[in-house]
């Protein structure tokens, strides 16, 4: 997993230390990002609302998580 992190750009190793030792590069919210990203524009051809609607569709989510996609919708409507 470090291997594929490495390759990605994730961490960084340090060869000098034996074991090697790994540091992150980007903080967990860059990398959630840039993941995010990755996966809209591969799997949902670059819909963001294709992800959105499916991660809704499963049955998954919340009461509180659906109202907050409310709000998020109604502020988006209301800004343009």
């Amino acid at each position: 997993m470090l291997s594929v992190m490495l390759t990605k750009g994730l961490v960084k190793r340090d060869e000098s230390a034996s074991p090697h030792i790994y540091r992150a590069t980007i903080t967990r919210d860059r990398a959630a990002k840039k993941m995010l990203t990755e996966l809209i524009e591969k799997v949902y051809d670059g819909s963001a609302m294709s992800l959105v609607l499916q991660a809704l569709s499963s049955g998954k989510a919340s009461q509180d998580e659906i109202d907050e996609a409310r709000r998020l919708l109604d502020d988006m409507e209301s800004k343009s």
